[in-house]
């Protein structure tokens, strides 16, 4: 994208009284701003966008040096955007940044299914102290802020069984949803005494796509093995991982083991893919280009919620859980049916996202959406 393309995609409020839009380069509606008004320090306007986009928000004093002020999210088209207004002219501009690709803890265009094994479903913000732990999801701060969503209007495409979500379910219209004797979706305070839906907790207005992946590159260095040392306060421990990647583009024909990551890097794996383990140094980060059919994962990942990403290409139909642990990472595998079959008491505590075509709960999991990804994930 030029520069000029660039300037024409950004909307411009000028005082409190002028306004100016450029409309965008391609087919993306532009933002419009209305409902200018300033009171003491404080500036606000009205803006309707897209649904469910995210918006940058920046103040010049001379049209030439922008300063980034907020991001701004709401599913919902018109927002009220208050921003700080010092002394003197001045002009805030609001550019669509995109859509997230993880705006919802689960999203499936087809169905989503829950058996009659345990599922629980949350939300956390890694991003906020209030909200986490040391960036982790820590059930004494959990949130009911996970939305659990299907495209699909067919019945019993959401058969939610006994699960307890603590946000909200949505479908398209005409929509409809099986929930067990014992399964509640609402509000924490809602389910702390409630079975059933709260009202206003099911809603059948969305629209919403899931476009599909393409790799950036599937061409990339070929990684080895190697031994990482952790040291501690009462030790240190060598761990070999079958993979160690740095900053830069990685390609495999099969991925068999284990992984660490100390860099940011990004892997393509073209025909097999099962995953024992995935170590996730501080700082860095990892996206994952599936072309397999099938992938699985059989171990933990670990890591803050943000720096695993999982891109499941068009080629990918199939994502299978095969074991209980921790799963730290977001799935966007919008052509895919993922399982989640193993066995035992204990299950699976998943902290991230989850997007695909199909999703199956036949195991008992505990589902953490981490909001942050909504406002520092990827967007198209």
């Amino acid at each position: 994208m030029n520069a000029n393309s660039w300037l024409r995609r950004w909307s411009i409020v000028v005082g409190a009284a002028l306004l100016l839009c450029w409309f965008p380069c391609g087919a993306q509606e532009p933002a419009t701003l209305s409902a200018v008004a300033r009171t003491g320090n404080q500036f606000q306007f009205t803006l309707v966008g897209r649904p469910g986009a995210r918006y940058a928000i920046e103040f010049s004093t001379n049209l030439l040096i922008w300063v980034p002020l907020t991001t701004n999210y709401e599913a919902s088209a018109a927002r009220t955007i208050v921003a700080f207004a010092p002394g003197g002219a001045g002009f805030y501009r609001v550019a669509d940044v995109g859509q997230p690709y993880f705006q919802f803890a689960l999203a499936a265009s087809d169905r989503i299914q829950s058996s009659s094994a345990s599922l629980s479903v949350d939300s956390f913000d890694s991003t906020d102290p209030q909200a986490s732990t040391d960036g982790r999801y820590d059930p004494a701060k959990a949130r009911d802020r996970a939305d659990v969503v299907c495209l699909s209007g067919w019945p019993d495409s959401l058969n939610l069984s006994n699960a307890q979500i603590a946000g909200t379910v949505q479908s398209v219209p005409g929509g409809t949803m099986r929930l067990g004797p014992q399964g509640a979706v609402g509000s924490k305070a809602w389910l702390a005494a409630n079975t059933g839906i709260e009202p206003g907790h099911f809603m059948t207005n969305l629209a919403l796509s899931l476009p599909s992946v393409s790799v950036p590159s599937n061409v990339g260095f070929t990684p080895t093995g190697g031994w990482i040392t952790n040291v501690t306060s009462t030790n240190t421990v060598a761990i070999w991982y079958d993979y160690v990647l740095d900053d830069g583009n990685y390609s495999l024909f099969s991925l068999y083991g284990s992984v660490y990551v100390r860099g940011r890097a990004r892997l393509y794996v073209g025909s097999s893919l099962e995953l024992t383990c995935v170590t996730i140094a501080t700082n860095q980060s990892l996206d994952l280009y599936c072309a397999a059919s099938s992938a699985r994962f059989v171990g933990e990942v670990d890591g803050p919620a943000s720096s695993f990403r999982f891109w499941g290409l068009p080629a990918c139909l199939t994502v299978s859980f095969g074991s209980a642990g921790s799963f730290r990472g977001a799935i966007y595998a919008p052509n895919a049916e993922v399982f989640f079959r193993f066995g035992g008491l204990q299950g699976l505590e998943y902290s991230g996202a989850l997007v695909a075509r199909a999703i199956w709960f036949d195991a008992r999991v505990n589902f953490h959406f981490d909001e942050s990804l909504i406002m520092t994930g990827p967007a198209y």
